[in-house]
């Protein structure tokens, strides 16, 4: 659950736990965390956050690495994917 207080974000469990649950049961190579209110801020949070869930338990390599935001800035990756499922509608 993550709270809003004074603008300030409190992270209550479930991003990080949501990411140690995906490490453990399937090993991605990497966990991509999307949508308009993840920010970089809320990244560092996440990642500290899991680093102590995950207590050296198995290997994910740099954990900046392994935790990231989408590589298209102000969540492009949401607009390129519309454009690709109109595209993909419009020539079937």
């Amino acid at each position: 659950m993550t709270i809003i207080k004074s603008g300030r974000i409190v992270i209550r469990g479930s991003s990080q736990q949501a990411a140690l649950d995906t490490t453990l049961m399937f090993r991605p190579d990497q966990i991509v965390f999307g949508g308009g209110v993840v920010s970089e801020d809320f990244l560092k949070k996440v990642r500290r956050e899991f680093k102590k869930l995950l207590n050296n338990y198995v290997d994910v390599g740099n954990v900046d690495e392994y935790i990231t935001i989408p590589l298209a800035q102000h969540n492009g990756s949401a607009t390129i994917g519309d454009f690709a499922l109109a595209l993909k509608a419009a020539t079937n």
